[in-house]
Parts: structure tokens; sequence; C-alpha cells
């Protein structure tokens, strides 16, 4: 679990957004010098879950809905991550079991910074 503190008179946690194709959403930017850069975030981690509340399924519009609420409750932020490596791992996992297409997790549009 990563914990964020915004800084005092900061609006922004310090990083972006994408969407992947497979309903999870991953760590496309980290601004310099923001509580994201001085975390373990890294671009490209897939976020699971912020302040408790599961993100993984979400639509994209509901998962940034979520990330709002709770970005402006207060200035601290846990946000639960899993490296891109090894989202992409579990989901070819799933993919030989199940025998599904398209869930590789490398397609991303749409893109919101926090």
């Amino acid at each position: 679990m990563i914990i964020l503190s915004r800084s005092p008179g900061s609006k922004s946690f310090g990083f972006s957004i994408n969407k992947g194709k497979n309903g999870a959403h991953f760590i496309s930017h980290i601004e310099k010098n923001s509580a994201a850069a001085n975390s373990s975030m890294r671009v490209g981690d897939c976020i699971l879950k912020v302040n408790g509340i599961n993100l993984v399924h979400k639509s994209f519009s509901k998962a940034i809905e979520i990330l709002k609420k709770e970005s402006e409750k207060n200035d601290r932020f846990q946000v639960e991550v899993m490296q891109q490596e090894y989202f992409n791992n579990s989901l070819k996992k799933i993919a030989r079991a199940s025998s599904a297409d398209n869930l590789d997790g490398d397609d991303f549009s749409d893109v919101l910074n926090f």
C-alpha cells in the first residue's frame, strides 16, 4: 500500500491515469517532486484500490468519480497498486485458464490527472 500525502496548498497528488481495455486503470504519468514521485508508485502500475475502494473492473468514469471524491476528502490518499508486469502475468494465467482474448492491459486510452 502506498500512502500519498499532499503538500499544503497543492491540488494534486502528482499522477495521471489511463484505462486499459480490460477494465484496469494504470498510472500513465508521475509529476516530478510530487507526492507520487516521492513514493514507490511507478508509471505502468495498475491501481487496485484507493482508500480501500476496489477500482478493478470499474468503468473508467466510475474510477474517476471515486478518485476525485476520495482526493477531495483530505490530503492523505491510500493507493494499492500492482506493478504492470505482475498484473499482465496474472491476466495471462487467467487467459490460459479461460481461453480469453485481449487481456494484455497494454491498450491505453483516456487520461486523467490526480
